[in-house]
């Protein structure tokens, strides 16, 4: 799914492209017959000659002329007159040969379209989070230490890496599966880097995702329940329908009766609707069984795919 008014202003900028190249066509037409008149009568006679056989047939429920007929007697004509004067031949290419500029190919928006929805999407993005800065080719596994703790059987960069390559591997395959992930660690441990490697990655196949912190996405949602407008439109709906939903932080937010049900309210709409979200949190299983309704415990520690980040603070590195 694509995200509606990013959407609308994608099909926009390619409609002025087509236009564009449509009006290029317009000028070098009007400057070849203005040097060839010849050539527009001919051209002109071809064009009324087929509108009018079309229209024949139509009403005939046949095919007029067929071999040998005007139009053909015509279209020899223009291609003596292009060999005598050396013209090649004036195409109008369409700007996207792949769909012929009707932006669709089959149920899906054409990749012409697409070309134009992902920049403005990830601009859209890079206002809440930093895509360009945190992203799978940015990702340096040599900043995790690889020494193993006493008490543990993997180092911070085994788990890095295992998270890394599950991440990678959940985005290339986004959209063939119904997958959410809970990213849980320590502060500093790379939560929000890695959750923003999967937004750039899965954004740059088109698909509609979202970012949010749990703090934020309480202001929205009391915004909507008061009857206020938030500054920049989002809301519940918005956030319930995209195809991919980036919740940041949960745990760091003031928690009241209203916001466990809203966050209640969105975790179990999108498993409902089988969306894909990333929550990252500081909390374990059971610090989330112990801050949330037991119905929202019980979703995230079921539903959800846990990815584990240990190590020290990387922002103090």
């Amino acid at each position: 799914m694509l995200e509606p008014n990013w959407l609308a202003q994608a099909e926009h900028e390619r409609q002025a492209r087509v236009s564009r190249r449509a009006a290029v066509y317009r000028e070098r037409l009007e400057e070849r017959y203005a040097a060839h008149p010849r050539l527009k009568e001919i051209e002109d006679a071809l064009r009324a000659e087929r509108v009018s056989a079309i229209a024949d047939g139509l009403l005939s429920g046949g095919d007029r002329g067929g071999s040998g007929g005007p139009a053909d007697t015509l279209a020899a004509g223009r291609a003596d007159y292009l060999r005598e004067t050396g013209l090649e031949p004036l195409a109008q290419d369409a700007y996207c040969p792949l769909c012929g500029d009707t932006g669709r190919q089959g149920h899906e928006p054409c990749g012409c379209v697409k070309a134009f929805y992902v920049p403005l999407q990830r601009a859209a993005l890079s206002r809440e989070i930093d895509l360009e800065a945190q992203s799978f080719p940015r990702f340096d596994l040599g900043r995790f230490q690889d020494e193993r703790p006493a008490s543990g059987d993997y180092t911070p960069r085994d788990l890095m890496t295992e998270a890394r390559d599950t991440a990678r591997d959940y985005c290339d395959t986004f959209g063939a599966h119904r997958r959410s992930l809970l990213i849980s660690g320590g502060v500093g441990t790379g939560k929000t880097f890695l959750s923003a490697c999967m937004l750039g990655a899965v954004t740059e196949r088109a698909f509609w995702a979202e970012y949010v912190t749990a703090i934020r996405y309480l202001q929205w949602a009391e915004a909507e329940q008061f009857g206020r407008v938030y500054p920049d439109g989002r809301g519940f709906r918005r956030f319930a329908r995209c195809d991919l939903l980036v919740l940041d932080d949960l745990g760091t937010e003031y928690l009241s009766p209203f916001a466990q049900t809203a966050y209640y309210d969105l975790i179990n709409t999108r498993l409902q609707q089988r969306r894909c979200t990333v929550i990252t949190t500081n909390l374990t299983g059971e610090g989330l069984q112990e801050r949330y309704l037991p119905q929202t415990a019980s979703r995230l520690r079921g539903e959800y795919e846990l990815l584990y980040l240990m190590g020290p603070d990387l922002r103090g590195a």
